[in-house]
C-alpha cells in the first residue's frame, strides 16, 4: 500500500521550529534530526551580496521542512486509521519504501531514520494536535487564491465568466488553470521579475472548491468527489502543479499548499481548441450547413485515426472512444469523450459549447465559427498560438 502525504491546513512558520514537540517522544527525532541539520540555513547570510540568495535559501529550507512535517502528519493519520485499513486490506504489517524517503530528505537522512519511521508505522502512537492559534489568520482575510496584482483584473474577469457559462467540473477546473497559464505564467515570462518569485501564484484546493460551490451553484458530496478526481487527473497530465507557497497574513508567515498551471495546457482545452480548428476548416471549405452524418464521420476519423498517433506531439493521449448511435436510421459509430466520468458524444459536447447547432430536425448542423481559432497548424502538429 502506498502512503501519500496529507497536508495540515495551513502551517504557520513558527510551527516549523517546534514541530518535534507534537510527535510521540520516542519518535521526535524523525523531525528533530532533519531540523538540526538545516537550522543554520533558516538564518542564512550569503558571503557575497548575491541578489535574492538569502531569501532563496531561507525560503526553500522552510519549504523542505514544511513538506517533511506534512509527511510525518500523514503517517500519524495512517496510524490512527490503521486498524480500519487492515480490515479492508487484510494486512497487518506495513512498510515504507526507502527510495520514497530519499526523495524527501536525501539519502543520508533517509538511511538514518528509515528504521525509526517503520517502527512508528507499526506502533499505535499518534501525534498531538497542532496547538497553534489560527484565528487571526482567518479573521484577517486569509487568501485562498494568490494572483499578482498586475494580472488580477483580467484573470478574475475570465474566471467569473467561466463560472457562469460552464457546467462540468472538468471544464471549470481546466479553464481556471488555462487562464493561469495564459494570463499569468505566459505573460510574466516577458517581464523583468525575480526568478525566485515569478511562479509564486496559485489557488488552494479549498479556495477552488469554495468558488465552484458559490459561483456555479454546485454543492454536496458530488463536487467533492469530482473536484478531487479532476485535480488528480490534471496533475497526472502535467497541466496542474501542486506547490507550497509562503504567504504573509497580519505579519505572520503561513505555508499553504496551492496549485498553479503546469508545463502543459489542460487536455480539455487542447481538445476544445483542436475541435474549434477542425470546425473552422470544415466551415471554410463547405460554407453550408453540414449533414450530421458527415460531421460525425469527420470527427470520428480525425480524432481517432489522425490524432491518435504518437507523431502528433502532445495530441495523441486523448481518451477519445467510439460509441454507436442512430443517425438518419443508420447505426453509426461516433466519437465520445469522458466528462465528469460520463461518456459524452463529441458532437453534443460541441453543441453545449455553442460551436455548432443542430437544425432541420437535427439532420444538419450549423457551424457557429466565423473567425480563425487561436491555434495554427505547425508541420504535422496543432499548437497553441495565443
Amino acid at each position: 500500500m502506498k502512503i501519500v502525504t496529507y497536508s495540515p491546513y495551513p502551517l504557520a512558520v513558527e510551527a516549523l521550529h517546534v514541530f518535534d514537540r507534537f510527535l510521540p517522544e520516542e519518535y521526535a527525532d524523525l523531525y528533530r534530526i532533519p531540523y538540526q541539520r538545516v537550522e543554520k540555513f533558516l538564518t542564512f547570510t550569503p558571503e557575497k551580496d548575491v541578489e535574492g540568495a538569502e531569501e532563496y535559501v531561507q525560503y526553500h529550507t522552510e519549504r523542505s521542512l514544511t513538506i517533511w512535517a506534512n509527511y510525518l502528519s500523514s503517517l500519524s493519520l495512517f496510524v490512527r486509521f490503521k486498524k480500519y485499513i487492515s480490515v479492508l486490506t487484510k494486512t497487518e504489517i506495513y512498510t515504507i519504501e526507502k527510495k520514497d524517503i530519499r526523495y524527501l530528505i536525501g539519502i543520508e537522512l533517509a538511511d538514518e531514520l528509515y528504521e525509526l519511521l517503520n517502527n512508528w508505522l507499526q506502533s499505535e502512537k499518534e501525534m498531538s494536535p497542532l496547538s497553534i492559534n489560527y484565528s487571526e489568520i482567518y479573521t484577517n482575510s486569509f487568501k485562498e487564491i494568490l494572483i499578482p496584482a498586475e494580472y488580477e483584473s483580467v484573470f478574475m474577469g475570465k474566471i467569473m465568466k467561466d463560472y457562469y457559462t460552464n457546467n462540468s467540473i472538468d471544464e471549470l477546473v481546466s479553464r481556471h488553470f488555462y487562464h493561469q497559464h495564459r494570463f499569468i505564467e505566459k505573460i510574466s515570462r516577458r517581464m523583468s521579475l525575480s526568478a525566485f518569485t515569478r511562479l509564486r501564484y496559485g489557488v488552494t484546493f479549498r479556495g477552488l472548491h469554495n468558488d465552484l460551490s458559490f459561483y456555479s451553484g454546485k454543492r454536496g458530496e458530488k463536487i467533492d468527489i469530482e473536484l478531487h478526481r479532476a485535480m488528480d487527473k490534471q496533475i497526472d497530465e502535467g497541466s496542474v502543479v501542486p506547490k507550497y507557497i509562503k504567504l504573509k497574513n497580519n505579519n505572520r508567515d503561513i505555508w499553504v499548499r496551492m496549485f498553479r498551471s503546469g508545463e502543459r495546457i489542460p487536455k480539455y482545452i487542447e481538445l476544445y481548441n483542436l475541435c474549434n480548428y477542425l470546425l473552422y476548416e470544415l466551415n471554410n471549405r463547405v460554407q453550408l450547413n453540414v449533414p450530421v452524418l458527415f460531421l460525425e464521420v469527420y470527427l470520428l476519423h480525425f480524432l481517432t485515426n489522425s490524432v491518435a498517433k504518437e507523431e502528433w506531439i502532445d495530441l495523441y493521449d486523448y481518451s477519445i472512444k467510439r460509441k454507436k448511435k442512430k443517425i438518419a436510421g443508420f447505426p453509426v459509430y461516433c466519437a465520445t469523450l469522458e466528462i465528469d466520468r460520463k461518456e459524452v458524444f463529441v458532437s453534443e459536447w460541441l453543441e453545449k459549447q455553442k460551436l455548432i447547432e443542430f437544425i432541420d430536425n437535427e439532420d444538419k448542423v450549423r457551424i457557429n465559427i466565423t473567425s480563425k481559432p487561436d491555434i495554427i497548424p505547425y508541420g504535422d502538429v496543432l499548437i497553441d498560438d495565443e
